[in-house]
């Protein structure tokens, strides 16, 4: 009888612990997902880091022209457009995203037109202002002859360039320079350092719409650390072949092509966008052990109450 009772007991175990794995997947597919809530993110330590980011770049610039000694600022660029697609999707788009079809239908889409006067505002009136103000110092020396295309032979006059500079042209200008007549090539920007709003100009215009593609990357890409693998290996092969390309035309050129023009440093700022997703609801594999979690919790709970 005692053997008979056993086997009849392992037996209404491995029923209830079927019956609670088939709710557990038919239940799960409706509410876990809405336990996958964003998370909070402490954007503290990345403030921070983008701190030590721009001190790098503006200490490399001081040693490369004042002690011709090369820091390497400018490698730091590649994690500055990062943190820009990171702390951009946590601040505008995070309650846009959400796993739950449901709830993103009921959130309100992004004010494209609102979005972009306010990056304008905040960015255009120190960009225009600072070009306006180094124009006649490169005006005075180009009238007396001297050469103020920094690199760029054959370009146009500091008045034509005010015009593309002004306009946000020069960085996508420049890889079309062998093609240009000379005397019509594109330089810098009048003041150089700027050409990094003209590049990251590029990410604000492409934001508002991958919004909705980030809405529905979770469900098409199970692992979102695949697709941010995707990207980096995109970006590489974009920029070497950038590279490659103006090695054959010109040194400054395939510098400039591959560290600036703006469609291909685009997929760093997606991969901080991608990685803000990650950070913001996890991957699908969290999604799994959330369920494993309640499944457990509910087959606990109905051993208890059946013993």
């Amino acid at each position: 009888k005692d053997h008979e009772e056993d086997n009849r007991e392992n037996v209404i175990n491995e029923i209830v612990q079927k019956i609670v794995q088939k709710i557990c997947e038919e239940d799960n597919r409706e509410n876990v997902i809405n336990e996958i809530v964003p998370r909070k993110i402490d954007t503290k330590a990345l403030t921070g880091l983008r701190g030590v980011v721009a001190l790098h770049i503006a200490i490399g610039h001081y040693s490369g022209f004042g002690l011709e000694v090369d820091l390497v600022g400018g490698a730091s660029l590649a994690l500055f457009y990062i943190l820009s697609g990171y702390i951009m999707t946590i601040g505008y788009a995070s309650k846009l995203i959400h796993p739950d079809i449901n709830q993103r239908r009921l959130a309100k889409p992004l004010n494209k037109k609102r979005f972009m006067v306010n990056r304008i505002a905040r960015l255009f009136p120190l960009y225009w202002f600072t070009n306006l103000t180094i124009f006649p110092f490169i005006l005075m020396p180009w009238m007396n002859g001297h050469d103020v295309c920094g690199g760029f032979q054959g370009c146009i006059s500091p008045a034509g360039n005010l015009g593309v500079t002004l306009l946000l042209q020069n960085m996508w200008l420049i890889p079309f320079n062998p093609w240009l007549p000379m005397g019509g090539k594109v330089p810098m920007p009048l003041n150089g350092v700027t050409w990094t709003i003209q590049t990251m100009f590029m990410f604000y215009i492409i934001f508002p719409y991958v919004i909705p593609f980030l809405a529905t990357l979770r469900n098409r890409v199970k692992n979102l650390s695949v697709a941010v693998d995707c990207l980096y290996y995109l970006q590489m092969i974009i920029f070497f072949a950038l590279f490659i390309w103006g090695q054959m035309v010109s040194p400054n050129i395939a510098y400039w092509t591959a560290r600036a023009f703006p469609p291909g440093r685009t997929p760093l700022f997606m991969m901080g966008c991608v990685l803000a997703l990650r950070s913001i609801y996890g991957n699908e594999n969290d999604s799994r052990r959330i369920c494993c979690i309640a499944c457990c919790r509910k087959d606990t709970e109905m051993m208890d109450n059946w013993k």
